[in-house]
């Protein structure tokens, strides 16, 4: 009799379908066991089930083989798919495609950079971007930055070489560079060069739109490998810069004073700013910097005579270290008119000063020895506004 009604039901209509009374976090887990694929294709089942699958926390994985279709297609899906897509969490992100020889790199960094926001909101576990046979084309390439990441030396300059309209190039903590000893850039256009940690020989086809330098910690902009000294600044030419943002990590005397070479090399320069990075602390400098100090022969220059403003930030009056740098820096300008200067002041990952270090900072810059009367001294106390 309970057979025959059973049968009677399942004729009439539907059989009971329990699965669908489950709470959706259970139906949403059962569904991240399956490949996303499989997930959404639920979606047909019925009402109930046609939006389940935008809550997936399984393995989002896209290869050629289980999707069969061309790449500019899967990036539409893949892009579809995050739109919809309404879970906190997936297990894993995964992109692996074996034909991209004649793939342009102006559509995928456009794609890469919604996957990392989707990454970044959906808290992904495991990243997994492979595209074997990539070859890039970089000619729009317009801002390079490696930091934290694994890259070789002919990975790097294949960009540069490639990248004739780059504007600012970043190398930071980049992991596998230990062979590069040369960079050639063609970039007419490049207006900011970063290197950090890195005994590098750098030759800039065009220094014409260059304004902003970082010297890092060890020689890092132009390093003669014979000498392990700075290449002589005054062979740079920089004739159109009028703003230049300076930031020296001080090493040794002679680097940190062969940067003034910059002011020759700038012969229409207007501002400077000069930001000392302090990383390594103080203690010691003022011995070990002084030789390099005493060995700068300023006669040898020619004197900026267009230079107004001179910014000097984080600066802690040490006299054989910026103090030194900047009187150097002074004598140098003919048309100065104003000094401003931001004192030391912490900030992240920047180590502790000796105790009464930065209070005789304080005392020393309110002294104007070194200036001519005509020069205006202005003391800024608050570096959130440099």
């Amino acid at each position: 009799m309970a057979s025959s009604s059973l049968c009677n039901k399942r004729i009439g209509g539907v059989s009971p379908d329990k699965i669908s009374e489950l709470p959706d976090g259970i139906l949403v887990s059962i569904l991240s066991l399956l490949t996303l694929k499989e997930a959404g294709r639920t979606c047909v089942l019925s009402s109930r089930w046609r939006f389940l699958w935008t809550f997936f926390e399984g393995k989002m994985d896209f290869d050629d083989d289980e999707w069969k279709m061309k790449w500019p297609k899967l990036m539409r899906r893949i892009n579809q798919i995050f739109k919809l897509h309404k879970g906190v969490n997936v297990e894993r992100f995964r992109i692996s495609f074996g034909n991209l020889a004649t793939l342009d790199i102006v559509r995928p960094c456009k794609c890469v950079d919604k996957w990392i926001a989707f990454v970044a909101k959906t808290r992904v576990k495991i990243l997994e971007l492979k595209l074997s046979n990539f070859r890039v084309q970089p000619r729009f390439l317009q801002c390079l930055r490696l930091m934290y990441v694994r890259a070789d030396a002919n990975m790097v300059n294949y960009f540069l070489s490639k990248s004739p309209d780059l504007e600012m190039l970043l190398l930071e903590q980049v992991l596998n560079l230990s062979e590069l000893r040369k960079i050639e850039i063609y970039a007419s256009n490049l207006e900011v060069l970063f290197f950090f940690r890195y005994d590098i020989d750098i030759k800039i086809k065009d220094f014409h739109g260059l304004h902003y330098l970082y010297f890092g910690e060890g020689r890092t902009i132009a390093l003669s490998k014979e000498d392990y000294q700075l290449v002589d600044m005054k062979n740079f030419s920089l004739p159109n810069v009028k703003d230049l943002h300076l930031i020296i990590a001080p090493t040794e005397g002679n680097v940190m004073l062969n940067c003034i070479h910059l002011l020759e090399a700038a012969p229409i320069l207007n501002s400077l700013t000069i930001e000392f990075f302090w990383r390594q602390g103080v203690e010691g400098f003022e011995t070990k910097l002084r030789p390099g100090m005493d060995g700068f022969d300023r006669n040898r220059m020619r004197p900026n005579r267009c230079i107004k403003v001179v910014k000097v930030v984080q600066y802690l009056e040490l006299s054989a270290v910026d103090a030194r740098f900047v009187k150097t820096l002074v004598d140098n300008t003919e048309s100065l008119d104003k000094l401003i200067v931001a004192p030391y002041r912490a900030k992240p990952n920047f180590p502790m000063l000796p105790q009464g270090i930065e209070e005789q900072a304080d005392i020393a810059m309110s002294e104007r020895g070194f200036l001519q009367p005509r020069v205006e001294l202005v003391i800024e106390r608050d570096l959130d506004s440099c």
